[in-house]
């Protein structure tokens, strides 16, 4: 009898988790881009209307790698205000739009809250920025950051000395 009691506990615990990582899992979607795959980019502002082409490719994509998503949620469509819709055109052919806007990040018209989503970063301005905009922060220790290293500790929610060491 104990022996099935504890197989029934073990099962649920077993079914908990699993929910709770589907649940919860993150999902990196430009893990794996690289400048070379963008043929180019542009930013549209609206308002005012106004559309940027976007030179420095290797600086977004530095940037996209450290987007971190959970939950879709596309109450986006109930708000109404400015935004940055970021178009690549990507040499596979395909395009992919990003849409920053408070408080959501809309990629190819699939909406998640950023309070759902995770800033991975090493450098403390932007770590401060983050934190600003109410976002989660992992810091990442880099050499060029030491001298900032321990103010960095105390501002981003969690720290890691190396990528290897973190989980998303």
């Amino acid at each position: 009898m104990k022996h099935k009691k504890f197989l029934l506990i073990a099962l649920i615990c077993l079914i908990g988790i699993g929910i709770s990582f589907l649940l919860f899992s993150a999902h990196r979607p430009f893990k794996d881009l690289e400048a070379a795959d963008i043929t180019s980019a542009s930013v549209r502002l609206s308002p005012p209307d106004t559309t940027i082409q976007i030179v420095e490719t290797e600086e977004l994509v530095s940037y996209l790698k450290e987007v971190v998503i959970y939950n879709k949620d596309n109450s986006y469509t109930e708000y109404a205000g400015q935004g940055a819709v970021f178009t690549l055109s990507l040499a596979d052919g395909s395009q992919v739009k990003i849409t920053e806007f408070n408080p959501f990040i809309i990629i190819d018209g699939i909406g998640y809250k950023i309070n759902e989503c995770i800033v991975v970063e090493d450098a403390l301005y932007a770590i401060q920025s983050a934190k600003q905009a109410g976002l989660y922060v992992k810091a990442i220790y880099d050499k060029n950051n030491d001298n900032d290293w321990l103010k960095i500790c105390q501002i981003a929610n969690q720290n890691y000395i190396s990528f290897d060491e973190m989980e998303v």
